[in-house]
């Protein structure tokens, strides 16, 4: 290896080392500033988990929104409790009475409630005549022990909220009371309130909607009046105390009691209907139903019964 080749490796070697030392450096610097990094997000995310673990005092603003709100709230509670006073009085009367004078659920009770819906009856045809145990067992119309202490207020309570929602069905003009059912009452008391369920079926007319005049003996009538949910109480034949009761429609059906077959074919917008002497219906009206025409309507109910624990 001559002079000029040796010069020439010793130049290459030199600048070898320089860029090695420059790529250290590099390295070296970027690899501080990236472990700088991930130690400035570790401490940011420590400090964000503190943030969010602590509890932190509410400020005055967010004070003075909770104190409307819970206000707001306790304000509704006490309206509906308040609602519900008229109907926790009606199951608690009840319950003492039946209590305190040791009551068993007689055939006396049910003789009262079918006389008390005789006289509303108005007109309103009702099934079984003096038969008629409002959806409640017949044996409670043939034996003195049917019921027990415990069951009696569940049960008179269940036959006053039946018979009130009967005598709405008579009173508001409903052509028939159809059916009614009343499911067996628990055998003891659970919690503040327990649903009673009473099915109910009753025929009326469909009834227009006119701004005028009463809506007498309509579909609309009845369950409106169902809805009011105020009535008397009759615990035996000769005494009675006004009462109000929880009612709550969970379902109703609608079915037509008039059937029409397809229209025989027509040149003008008018037909008869009936007879020659009937005044001409216009298709439409034909097709679609009449204000007198009578429906039977289903429905399933809840009446509400507070035990004692109501407040």
């Amino acid at each position: 290896m001559n002079f000029f080749e040796n010069k020439r490796a010793a130049t290459l070697t030199g600048v070898f080392a320089l860029a090695f030392v420059g790529l250290m450096a590099w390295g070296y610097t970027k690899g501080s500033a990236a472990e700088a990094t991930i130690k400035d997000l570790t401490t940011k995310e420590n400090t964000l988990r503190s943030i969010t673990a602590s509890a932190l005092p509410p400020k005055a603003e967010t004070k003075s929104t909770l104190n409307k709100a819970t206000k707001n709230i306790r304000s509704r509670v006490n309206m509906l409790t308040d609602d519900l006073k008229a109907y926790t009085k009606t199951c608690k009367v009840i319950t003492a009475d039946a209590i305190s004078k040791e009551l068993l659920f007689h055939p006396e009770h049910l003789n009262a409630a079918r006389t008390w819906l005789n006289k509303k009856a108005n007109g309103c045809e009702i099934p079984g005549g003096d038969a008629f145990t409002f959806g409640l067992d017949r044996n409670y119309n043939e034996r003195n022990d049917a019921a027990t202490t415990d069951t009696t207020p569940y049960l008179l309570y269940q036959l006053n909220a039946a018979r009130t929602l009967a005598g709405y069905v008579a009173e508001a003009g409903a052509v028939s009371l159809d059916r009614m059912y009343c499911e067996p009452v628990p055998s003891e008391e659970e919690g503040t309130y327990t649903p009673l369920h009473i099915e109910l079926s009753f025929t009326a007319k469909r009834g227009s909607i006119p701004s005028d005049t009463a809506h007498t003996g309509t579909v609309t009538k009845v369950i409106n009046s169902i809805l009011e949910g105020k009535g008397d109480i009759v615990l035996r034949q000769e005494e009675k105390e006004a009462g109000a009761y929880f009612f709550i429609i969970k379902g109703i059906n609608v079915n037509s009691n008039n059937s029409y077959g397809a229209l025989d074919s027509y040149s003008e917008p008018f037909q008869t209907a009936g007879s020659d002497n009937a005044e001409p219906v216009s298709i439409a009206q034909r097709k679609v139903g009449l204000d007198d025409e009578t429906v039977r309507v289903n429905l399933i109910i809840e009446a509400v019964y507070f035990s004692q624990n109501a407040n």
